[in-house]
């Protein structure tokens, strides 16, 4: 497995534009009223177009938490992440962003419940299906493209 952290090279910067978004702006940008309504509900599908490391549905997933507080138990984590998709072209980032997610889910639910949260095969599951390796501009593209008539 690989670590939950990752040096981005200049080269990938050039390259992908990859940056890394300090929390405390994840946070400030997640709570701006379009997001902060999406996130209060736990079952509303947010979509990252290039997850980098996760920090938007790390971030997304607290929140989800936090506004599901009087409900908060680990069917409730994993309806929670469930709603969060995500892409990134670069393979070691969309593993990296699993991970994050994972280990967001445990510090979390334990922060607010103090237990331990033990269903971290199933959150597993979810994340492989929901978060890709994939080039999201293409994706859209594609999937914006006007449909071919078959007959």
């Amino acid at each position: 497995m690989m670590p939950v952290t990752d040096k981005l090279s200049t080269e990938r910067v050039k390259k992908f534009a990859e940056v890394f978004t300090p929390p405390g702006v994840v946070f400030s940008m997640i709570l701006q009223d379009g997001i902060r309504s999406c996130v209060a509900d736990v079952d509303k599908t947010i979509l990252d177009p290039a997850v980098g490391h996760g920090q938007y549905p790390c971030g997304e997933l607290v929140w989800k938490m936090f506004f599901g507080l009087d409900r908060l138990n680990e069917e409730f984590v994993l309806r929670a992440i469930k709603s969060l998709h995500a892409i990134d072209i670069q393979p070691a980032s969309v593993e990296i962003a699993k991970q994050h997610m994972i280990k967001t889910a445990c510090d979390a639910y334990k922060f607010f419940t103090g237990k331990e949260f033990t269903r971290t095969d199933d959150a597993r599951k979810i994340l492989d299906e929901n978060f890709i390796c994939g080039d999201s501009l293409k994706i859209m593209r594609d999937w914006a493209a006007p449909q071919q008539k078959l007959f």
